[in-house]
């Protein structure tokens, strides 16, 4: 997947972090992929908590190997276009039911 710098990505509304010893695990509490993540990826990802484009985040910081997290961020659905509506996106799961008799 290739990042179009100038799409505009935000921070995931479902999105949960909890803190894990010097590190944090992430995961998008519709989808699940959970993820260990350190605290400068984390803060990489908090630069998006409103919509902005790459390329913003390019000229006013110097991150190394942004296009590489931002590949995996938007993989994960951890960051989402702009506008995204993540409920209606498909979500495989398994149906459990218990026998009634």
């Amino acid at each position: 997947m290739k990042i179009d710098n100038q799409a505009r990505l935000v921070k995931s509304r479902h999105l949960v972090v909890v803190k894990n010893g010097p590190e944090y695990i992430i995961y998008h509490s519709l989808f699940g992929c959970p993820a260990a993540v350190n605290a400068p990826g984390l803060k990489i990802l908090n630069l998006f908590h409103k919509p902005r484009c790459p390329a913003d985040i390019k000229e006013k910081y110097e991150i190394k190997g942004l296009n590489h997290w931002l590949k995996i961020f938007t993989e994960q659905h951890f960051l989402v276009p702009e506008g995204t509506n993540e409920r209606t996106k498909s979500v495989s799961y398994t149906h459990l039911t218990l026998p009634t008799n």
